[in-house]
This record gives C-alpha cells, structure tokens and sequence, in this order.
C-alpha cells in the first residue's frame, strides 16, 4: 500500500502511479525481502515505510534521514 500526500510529486496515470507515495505499508510473508527494499524506496524519495511483521507480530516505522532509513520505532502487542 502506498499513501501519496497532497504536494506529492508522483504522476497519477489512471492506471497506477509514476513515482514514489509519501508511506508505503510493507507486509512481510514467508521468504519475503520487505526490508531488502529499503534502499530502493530512499532512492525513490519515500519519507516512510511501515513493515508489518507476523512473526512475531510488530510493526516496525523506518524514516528516511540523509537517504537512508533509520528504524525510528517498533511497537509490539501489549
């Protein structure tokens, strides 16, 4: 999932978006590299992405800062 805030630079084509949203939501499953895409949304200028992990259940908030994400929270059930 992909939020893209007023002001945002990306193109809508009806279609799909050229460009990068303002926070991608990324849900983790079995063998997936959610967070080996890191690099590619800084590079794309995202300003944040949630991953959504299930094992164990938490979400992690990374912010990009000087091009690179920083995990700047986890929050656990409970």
């Amino acid at each position: 999932m992909a939020v893209f805030l007023k002001g945002n630079p990306a193109l809508d084509r009806v279609t799909h978006w050229q460009g990068s949203g303002d926070l991608v939501v990324e849900v983790v499953t079995k063998g997936d590299r959610s967070r080996e895409k890191l690099d590619f949304y800084a590079k794309l200028g995202t300003r944040e992405v949630v991953v959504v992990d299930r094992d164990p259940w938490q979400l992690e908030l990374y912010r990009l800062h000087r091009g690179k994400f920083k995990r700047a929270k986890v929050i656990k059930p409970g």
